[in-house]
């Protein structure tokens, strides 16, 4: 009867150690998963903030997204900033050198999401890498027809 004592006991700590493993093993597996969690938890908060007009604060956290996950961050930096009118920001933002140094597609996106429909599509133009060709042309022909210039978009 002890040792079916010690067993149940036993069992029931293991029970409880199972959820805590599956985690564990989870996040090693899928680490993403955790980035994912974080970055749409960030969004929602700067949203939050944005709409209780507490932008300082908002923009705090869009920095911080845009250096924890640039490929969401920077493009929802520059298009909170332009948004709430800050120009100035947004102007020093894309002159920025380290925006330069992004990859093409990216830094296409970081334009769009600024307003920048035509130095958007310069960027797309000029690119000749051919790794991510599909999404570069889809995005051109997507920014080609937003600035009305459906024939150029159709070719």
């Amino acid at each position: 009867m002890l040792v079916t004592m010690y067993r149940i006991r036993n069992r029931r700590r293991f029970t409880r150690l199972i959820p805590g493993i599956c985690l564990v093993v989870f996040l090693q597996v899928f680490p993403d998963a955790a980035v994912a969690v974080t970055t749409q938890t960030a969004i929602r908060q700067a949203m939050r903030l944005t709409l209780q007009r507490n932008l300082p604060e908002a923009e705090r956290v869009y920095r911080d997204l845009a250096t924890s996950s640039p490929e969401v961050g920077l493009p929802a930096l520059a298009r909170f900033l332009d948004r709430t009118g800050q120009t100035t920001k947004t102007q020093h933002m894309l002159a920025d050198p380290s925006i330069a140094r992004l990859p093409v597609l990216l830094r296409a996106r970081v334009f769009v999401a600024a307003g920048r429909h035509d130095e958007a599509i310069a960027i797309l133009r000029a690119a000749r890498d051919a790794s991510d060709r599909y999404e570069r042309v889809s995005l051109l022909a997507n920014e080609l027809i937003a600035s009305g210039k459906k024939a150029e978009a159709a070719s």
